[in-house]
């Protein structure tokens, strides 16, 4: 039996490629492996930094509940301030004369126009509505000095 030089250049084709594939594969596996471990690695490290965020987020959160506390009892005090102290106007004047009295009404009038005023101006009723505004623009867009725009 002779063989052919096809045959053999074949045989040794065959030969050299499945060689190749074998240490590709080798190869991959080994790659595989490598991104395995990187993969806990990082994973690792993950719960390392939620472990450490976890450790320092509940202390601020504890100050922040506390800021609050303080807070809250802060806004308490001066609630009770703002009633011990109506309640130390409102006695001195049930016994005070007319006239007082009708000097304290003229004050709460002139309270009454202040916050009026006030309340006129964060309302901005003097001011143009946002949305005229916005109109304005539009007039100043689809007209030129007055006049609709032609085609």
């Amino acid at each position: 039996m002779t063989m052919d030089p096809v045959r053999i250049l074949l045989f040794v084709v065959v030969s050299l490629l499945t060689g190749l594939l074998i240490a590709v594969g080798i190869q991959a596996f080994l790659i595989f492996l490598d991104l395995k471990r990187s993969i806990k690695k990082l994973n690792q490290l993950l719960e390392d930094a939620q472990v450490l965020t976890n450790s320092v987020a509940r202390p601020v959160q504890g100050l922040t509940h506390l800021v609050e506390g303080v807070k809250n009892i802060r806004s308490v005090i001066d609630f009770a301030s703002t009633l011990m102290n109506k309640q130390q106007t409102v006695e001195p004047r049930e016994h005070n004369s007319q006239k007082e009295s009708w000097e304290s009404s003229t004050s709460m009038e002139d309270e009454e126009t202040q916050f009026r005023q006030r309340a006129a101006l964060l309302l901005g009723e003097d001011a143009p509505h946002p949305v005229q505004k916005v109109q304005e623009h539009g007039r100043r867009f689809f007209h030129r000095a007055g006049k609709p725009l032609t085609s």
